[in-house]
Parts: structure tokens; sequence; C-alpha cells
């Protein structure tokens, strides 16, 4: 169910100072950028197309972290499992980085190669979701 401002009253009078930036991107949409860096003399207007791609990737990170590895959904209520569950999801994202390095190489190589001959557009990378599930079921196995 979402949630309105009328649900948080500790907030209702509290004043958020932000900076609203529009970016035109490659692809000619506009997007609005919401943040609290308002000194425009340390990060002009101008950097933050660039940054905004920087930041991309660590979302992704977040997402595939909290969301696609369930981090926050643990199998008890004792403190011992919470910390069980949590250190045995990083242990399997780990465990998943070490496994695809290889094929990502891999990938990117053929990507690239494909790209300067013009055969396609894109630059190919794994699915990190499929990976990461992948590497949930064979990890008994492996041990």
């Amino acid at each position: 169910m979402a949630k309105s401002l009328n649900d948080y009253p500790e907030i209702q009078d509290t004043e958020i100072r932000c900076r609203l930036i529009s970016l035109v991107l490659p692809s000619r949409e506009k997007e609005i950028l919401c943040t609290s860096l308002l000194d425009s003399d340390v990060i002009p207007y101008e950097e933050f197309c660039e940054l905004y791609h920087y930041r991309w990737n660590i979302e992704e990170a977040y997402k595939l972290f909290k969301v696609r590895a369930e981090t926050e959904k643990f199998s008890g209520k004792t403190v011992l499992s919470v910390k069980q569950d949590f250190f045995a999801k990083i242990f399997i994202m780990n465990l998943c980085a070490v496994l695809s390095f290889p094929i990502e190489e891999k990938v990117k190589k053929e990507s690239n190669e494909a790209k300067e001959k013009n055969i396609k557009k894109h630059t190919y990378k794994i699915n990190r979701t499929s990976a990461l599930s992948m590497t949930q079921s064979i990890t008994i196995a492996i041990f």
C-alpha cells in the first residue's frame, strides 16, 4: 500500500532543500535529477550527466544486493540467524563474482570485436541476476 505524507507526521513541517537539474540524455529524453548537492560552484550543472552515469552502476549493485539476493529476507528471528543469512548472501554474491569474471571478460572481448567489425551496435554484458540465481542453485553441489 502506498504511503502518503500524512503517514509521516514528524516530517510534515520539515524544510527539505534540494537542487533540481534538467538533463537531456543522448537519446534526447529529458530527465530531471533531484540532488542535495546545492552548491553549483562545487559541482556545476555540466558535470551532472557524467556523475549520473557513474552512479548508475552503484544503483544497479544495490538493486542486486538488496532485491535480487534478498539481503533483507531472513530465515530466522535471532541475531545469529540474521547474521548467518546476511553473511551467506555476501558469500554467494562473492562466489558469483568469482565464477562469472572469466565469462564476463570473454563476453566483453567478443562484444568489442563484433562492434569493431560493425556486426553489432551495443556491448553485451552478462545477466547478473541470472548468474546469481545459477550460483545459488549450484553452491551446495560445488561444496
